[in-house]
Parts: C-alpha cells; structure tokens; sequence
C-alpha cells in the first residue's frame, strides 16, 4: 500500500491509545502509526497527538475487568471516540473485555494490536489504518462502474448470518444473528444489527427488526428507500431453503411494508452461500493455471457439478496463498429481480474485491462475510459463557445476561465490529 490512500479517508478526532497490563512502548511506535494514518489521508483533527492512558491487569478475570471497566469509563469522560488498544498478549478473555465496554458501554471505537507487532512498520500499520477508517465512516476502496445495476444508487445488499454456541457453553447459551447492510452506492460501508435469540435455532428470529434498522439508516443516507434488496444468506443447508422462504423471506416482506407503506414494494433476490463442502477444481491446462497451480481468481463453474434444476453456480473469486483454493457456493432461492446468470456471477465476483480490510479479492462475497465477523464479535460480549468458565450444571438466564443485543448508541451506524 504504499503510496497509496484510501478512497474516502475520514479524518480522526479524538483517539487515545491504551497501554493494558503494564506493556512497555518505544517511544517511536505512535509517532510512526500517526505518520502511517496522515499517508493514507486519515490525518488527525484537532489534538494531533493521542491521549494516553494505561491500565494495569492484575490477574483474577474479575480484577482485570474492573481494570478495563475504569479505563473506558475515564476515556468517555473525556469525550475519546477511538482508542488503539495494545495488549501484552494474545489473550481472548482480555480481547472480550475490551470489545465489551468499548462496544457495548462506552461507545468508543477500539482496534487492538499486540506490542510485539508495533515493530513490524508500515505494512502493519496500514492493516491497523484499514480498521481505522472503517470503524470511522471512510471508504477504503471503491469499485467504480464495475458492478452492473448495482452502480444505479437503488439497490441495498444485505448480508445475514447466525452463529451457534459452540460444544463447551453453557447449557441453553444463545445463538447470535446479525444483519449487515450497504448504505449507498459505494459499497463501503456496511453498519449492521445484532441479537441473541433461542440457542441453536438457524432461523433469524428478530430479522423484521433488524431488517427494519437497515433499511431506516438506508432512507437516512439516500432520502428514499431502495428499489431492489439483493441478499446474501449465509450458515442454512439445502433442507432449510424453504425455511428461509417461509420464515425470514415473509420477515423482510413486512419489515418494507411497515416502513413503505402503499408505496411500491422493493423487489427482493437472495442468494444462499456455502462454505462447509468438499468441492475443489483444478484446470486441466498447466497453462492456465495461477502460480500456485489452482484456476485463476474470477473462475466460475455453473454446469455439470451444479443442481439439476434450480440456478446455482460455485465461484472462486480469491487466489489462494497457499495450497488449495476453495470455491464458494452460491444458490438463489427467490429473485424477483429477474437478474441472469452472468450478471449475478460477475456482480458477486466483483464485490469480493471491495472487502475493507483487505487489499485483494476475498473467497466469500463480503456482505456473508461481514456479517460472520458480526456474529463472532457478539460471541466476544458473552465470553464468559461460550467459553467454558462457569459453574458446573449451571444453565443461561436471559435476565442474568450482560448483553443479549445491540450496541452502544454512538456506534449503531458504523462498522464497529471490523
């Protein structure tokens, strides 16, 4: 990335950095990421130089989130809006907590690096200045012209997925779904809606609401609601298609009914994506190949493997860093939009490359993917119950919960979970 800036930076005001658990910091290391920050056109406004503050981490869990609980209450006092976190280690438990008061609490931005990684220079801190600008309301790349109905400024693109507690929760944890959305016709920035609901139930139980949230924040940016919604529903298997088209699909209908009124209904296409298979492709000419012998980036297969009837095609749209590259699968269940097989394929492989916090195409369309880093993040606010560190035999008490959805108000419209 160097040279480079991004496409829409926003500048920064206000932002600290956080020392956690005594983590010692070449005085160098800040001064190099804000010089890092102005190349790439974030700059800083007002204060150039970021507030410190440190907070030590005594040990016990219970101590430690005291600690952290302190630190983020003292930052909002003081009107802080971005912190960068530096954690002495790769601790998950310490991660969770800073996601939890920063996210859920205070409503400051956070991007957490470890200090060891400070030292690696500029293609470190450009992957930190992605996240940044993101987290901002910037823009990191745009995809002009590139794809097809998309570029006409009606269309929202929708990205949903739901996660489930893994073996080890707690008896009866919940499963987190969420809902990211595109705002404009950059394709940049994707806000999203997140909830608890029953434990391991697939289906989105709250997607009328959530749905709702996307779509206000759409009106909000564009002073209209989109003509057309093209989703992307990742996590369902074959047996639940219809599922998907009895349960969710009527959720959305009434979510626009609610906020279109008699006006004309936004014609609605989704497109299920699939990750958990086996299917790999190999090209057949050693000529065609990429350098790591797979099918070049872009490659599509939409015949022969694909269904018999139904219109599905897998997609391969990133260049494998190593070993294998392992194609997307992608089926469409309803559209209404009447888009052809061409026009889709291309639409999806296209977005792939406008994934923020990456410089080159990614193997899964970004709104699937941004809404499987959604859920993950609401994995992190209840930590404490998906990752074993309860009382034997206890089971989850929805009214005991420290978090069953939402965020704090001041991030509800931006990317905080990237």
């Amino acid at each position: 990335m160097r040279g480079k800036q991004f496409a829409k930076p926003i500048k920064i005001t206000k932002w600290a950095f956080l020392k956690l658990g005594g983590v010692r910091l070449e005085s160098n290391h800040i001064d190099s990421f804000k010089r890092a920050l102005k190349d790439y056109g974030l700059g800083t406004e007002g204060p150039s130089a970021p507030q410190p503050f440190e907070a030590p981490l005594p040990g016990s869990e219970d101590a430690n989130d005291a600690s952290i609980e302190k630190v983020f209450k003292a930052m909002f006092s003081t009107g802080i809006k971005m912190v960068l976190v530096i954690l002495p280690n790769s601790s998950s438990v310490t991660y969770a907590r800073v996601k939890f008061w920063g996210d859920v609490k205070a409503g400051i931005h956070s991007v957490c690096v470890l200090a060891e990684n400070l030292s690696k220079g500029a293609q470190y801190y450009a992957n930190v200045a992605l996240k940044f600008n993101l987290k901002n309301g910037g823009v990191n790349q745009l995809l002009p012209n590139q794809l097809g109905f998309l570029n006409n400024g009606n269309t929202m693109v929708v990205g949903i997925d739901v996660t489930h507690p893994a073996p080890k929760s707690m008896e009866g944890s919940p499963s987190i779904a969420a809902v990211v959305a595109s705002i404009d016709n950059e394709y940049g920035q994707w806000p999203g809606s997140i909830r608890c609901q029953d434990s391991k139930k697939e289906m989105v139980s709250t997607l009328k609401f959530m749905m709702q949230e996307r779509l206000k924040l759409w009106i909000k940016t564009n002073n209209r609601g989109p003509e057309k919604i093209l989703i992307y529903r990742d996590g369902v298997s074959e047996g639940q298609y219809k599922t998907v088209l009895e349960d969710e699909l009527e959720q959305i209908r009434e979510a626009c009914k609610e906020i279109y009124g008699p006006r004309p209904q936004p014609k609605i296409t989704i497109v299920i994506v699939g990750k958990r298979h086996h299917t790999r492709f190999y090209p057949t000419d050693a000529r065609t190949a990429d350098n790591k012998g797979n099918p070049v980036n872009g490659t599509v297969v939409d015949r022969g493997v694909t269904m018999e009837k139904g219109f599905d095609f897998f997609l391969q749209a990133h260049a494998a860093l190593q070993g294998t590259a392992k194609p997307s699968h992608y089926v469409v269940i309803l559209d209404e939009m009447k888009l052809g097989a061409e026009e889709l394929q291309t639409i999806t492989h296209h977005l792939c490359y406008g994934f923020g916090r990456a410089t080159k195409a990614v193997s899964i369309c970004p709104p699937a993917y941004y809404a499987d880093i959604l859920c993950e993040r609401g994995r992190c606010y209840l930590a404490k119950y998906v990752n074993g560190r309860w009382p034997p035999g206890k089971e989850f008490d929805w009214n005991e919960a420290p978090w069953t959805g939402g965020v704090h108000k001041e991030l509800i419209d931006s990317m905080f979970y990237i």
